[in-house]
C-alpha cells in the first residue's frame, strides 16, 4: 500500500491525502460491516452454546490456525487488490475502494494465523467487543500504512525483513497459538 501512496505523496500532496482519507474511510467500513455480522453471529451461538463450548471452538480453531503456521501453510487468498486500479480511479475513490477491498480482511495476503485466529475468538467469547476490535485493528492498520508512507525506506526495509522473517515469525505465531489455545482449554476443564 506504501509502495502506492509514496509515489502519490512526492507528485501531489492533494492527491494523497484524498486517497488515504478514502482508505480509512473504506477500511474502517469494511472492518465494521464484518465485526457487525461475527459480532451477531457470536452473540447467537452465545445464546445456545455455553462459555464452555465457545471457548472449545475458539481453542481448536486456534490449534488448527496454529499447526498451519507451523507447515508454513498460512491460508490466504492468492490476490492482490487490482492495481489497475490505480490507472483509471481518481484518488478519493481508489482509496475508498482499496480500503474497502483491504478491511475485508480476506481478500490479501496473510504473514500469520494470527487475524484468523482473533476473528471467530472475539466473536466468540466477546461478540460485544467485536466492533471495537476491529475498527481498533483497522485503526492500527490505517497508521503503520501512513507512517510507511511518509518513510519509503520503512517499506524498503519492512519488504526485506519480511521475507527473511516470515518463516520464522509463523514458527513463534503457531507456538503462540497452540500454548495459549491448551492454556485456554486447560483452564475451562478445570474450572467449570
Amino acid at each position: 500500500m506504501a509502495g502506492v501512496a509514496s509515489p502519490m505523496l512526492r507528485r501531489n500532496r492533494s492527491s494523497f491525502t484524498r486517497f488515504f482519507v478514502g482508505l480509512a474511510i473504506g477500511h474502517v467500513a469494511a472492518a465494521a460491516l464484518i465485526a457487525l455480522l461475527l459480532s451477531l453471529v457470536g452473540s447467537l451461538l452465545a445464546g445456545v452454546v455455553p462459555l464452555t463450548g465457545r471457548l472449545v471452538v475458539a481453542s481448536t480453531v486456534a490449534i488448527g490456525f496454529g499447526v498451519a503456521d507451523l507447515l508454513n501453510r498460512t491460508p490466504h487468498v492468492w490476490r492482490q487488490v487490482p492495481q489497475r486500479f490505480i490507472d483509471i480511479l481518481q484518488p478519493g475513490t481508489l482509496g475508498t475502494i482499496w480500503g474497502f477491498d483491504l478491511g475485508l480482511l480476506v481478500t490479501t495476503q496473510k504473514t500469520t494465523s494470527l487475524l484468523w485466529t482473533a476473528l471467530p475468538a472475539i466473536a466468540l467469547l466477546e461478540p460485544s467487543h467485536t466492533l471495537a476490535a476491529f475498527v481498533g485493528f483497522s485503526l492500527v492498520w490505517i497508521a503503520a500504512t501512513f507512517v510507511g508512507s511518509l518513510k519509503p525506506w520503512a517499506t524498503q526495509v519492512s519488504s526485506k525483513l519480511g521475507r527473511r522473517w516470515q518463516r520464522p515469525l509463523r514458527i513463534v505465531t503457531g507456538v503462540l497459538l497452540i500454548a495459549a489455545a491448551v492454556e485456554s482449554l486447560a483452564t475451562a476443564t478445570l474450572f467449570r
